[in-house]
C-alpha cells in the first residue's frame, strides 16, 4: 500500500490558490498606484532609469508631505505619551 503522505503535494492547492489570488490583489493595488502617478508600463520597460529616478523624486514628495504631518502629530502625541508613563512610574 502507497505511503499517503508521500502522494501529497508539498504545496497544498488551497494555499496555492490564497497565493495566486494575494498576488493578483497587490498587483492591482500596484498598478492603480502607479497610474495614479502616471506612470505606464511602457514607460518603464523603454526608459528605466528615467522611471526609476521620476519614482524617486514622487517617493521624495511623499516622504516630505508624511513628514510634515508625523512632526505636527508628534507635538501633541509624545508630550502626552510623556506625561502618561509618568504617571505610571509616579504611581508604582
Amino acid at each position: 500500500m502507497p505511503d499517503v503522505k508521500a502522494l501529497r503535494s508539498p504545496v497544498p492547492v488551497r494555499h496555492l490558490v490564497g497565493t495566486v489570488i494575494r498576488l493578483l490583489f497587490i498587483c492591482l493595488v500596484a498598478g492603480l498606484f502607479m497610474a495614479f502617478f502616471g506612470i505606464r508600463p511602457s514607460h518603464l520597460f523603454n526608459d528605466f532609469a528615467e522611471s526609476f529616478w521620476r519614482a524617486w523624486d514622487i517617493l521624495a514628495v511623499v516622504v516630505r508631505w508624511a513628514a510634515t504631518y508625523i512632526a505636527l502629530g508628534a507635538y501633541v502625541v509624545v508630550p502626552v505619551v510623556l506625561v502618561v508613563l509618568l504617571l505610571r512610574v509616579l504611581r508604582r
